[in-house]
């Protein structure tokens, strides 16, 4: 009897390339798992040319993905659980993400619990109990070119990741395959899955602003009205019991920095503003460096520790 196995597909093309490979070429048979079953976790902050990429996916390799969105309890210490989508029924408003800012506070980089709610802990419960599966894989979409990016709980979280261990590929690998396909995800390799994710760097940032100043509508929002929400606002849930520092909130991008800062910094750039590329030999420390985020969001990174 085979392994069962979680395909975790985020909506970018190394993910579909690994997908496509698995149920398409072989690949899950030489995992030696016989029950395959591919996921798409929707935050619902995803580019409109992801939520479209997954479905061509669907129809025109067969992927039969299974739409999940998270069902936030908002009982602090509640469960969430999962609701099964599809294309058009997908949130693309955020409804699903502000649930999570209303009971956790903003993400970040010190408050990582966007990926672990809004996909991985979607995913685990509906293969518990949507599937009635336990002591499944999961299958992990990283190429042989970001191994820095492999959970260091892999073996504990039963992750695989086909790309470097069984079938090695790189991006260049990856991108000629899919030159030869019907169709491709029409997304600027700077731009990523989700449209203003908190951990790409400020070169990134600047470039999306600049693409749709409008993307940054909805982190405003949420910074307006959830500034002040999380564990350390609560003098209950702190250790001392005390109040946080007079003046001290919750921003979204690095430095603490608000979302508003993204269109200030496009404005001090102006002309000097080189978009960023994979050939790009400019490296400046203070737009460049960036907080973990690839191409696409993948779970079970470290940051959802």
């Amino acid at each position: 009897m085979g392994h069962k196995l979680i395909v975790s597909f985020s909506g970018g093309e190394t993910s579909a390339y690994m997908t496509d490979w698995l149920i398409n070429r072989g690949g899950a048979e030489q995992l030696h798992c016989s029950d395959v079953c591919v996921v798409f976790a929707n935050t619902g902050q995803e580019s409109e040319a992801t939520l479209e990429f997954v479905r061509r996916c669907d129809t025109d390799l067969g992927f039969r993905t299974v739409w999940l969105e998270a069902d936030i309890n908002p009982v602090l210490n509640g469960r969430s659980s999962f609701t099964v989508v599809d294309y058009k029924s997908a949130d693309r408003d955020g409804v699903v993400f502000e649930a999570m800012v209303r009971k956790l506070g903003l993400p970040n980089r010190q408050f990582k619990h966007c990926s672990r709610i809004l996909k991985a802990v979607s995913i685990e419960v509906y293969a518990r109990h949507g599937l009635g599966w336990s002591g499944h894989y999961t299958a992990i979409g990283i190429r042989v070119d970001e191994t820095d990016r492999i959970s260091l709980a892999a073996r504990k979280r039963r992750l695989l990741y086909p790309l470097i261990n069984i079938h090695p590929k790189t991006k260049a690998q990856i991108s000629s395959w899919w030159r030869d396909q019907s169709f491709r995800l029409e997304l600027e390799q700077w731009a990523g899955n989700c449209k203003w994710c908190c951990k790409k760097s400020y070169r990134k940032l600047v470039a999306v602003y600049r693409k749709d100043p409008s993307a940054f509508d909805f982190p405003k929002m949420l910074e307006r009205k959830y500034a002040r929400v999380g564990p350390e606002f609560d003098p209950t849930r702190r250790r001392d019991g005390s109040a946080p520092p007079i003046g001290y909130y919750r921003t979204m991008f690095a430095r603490s920095k608000p979302a508003s800062y993204i269109e200030e910094l496009s404005k001090e750039l102006g002309d000097s503003f080189v978009l960023p590329t994979d050939e790009m030999q400019v490296f400046d420390d203070e737009i460049d460096a960036a907080g973990g985020c690839g191409d696409s969001c993948e779970v079970y990174s470290d940051d959802d520790i």
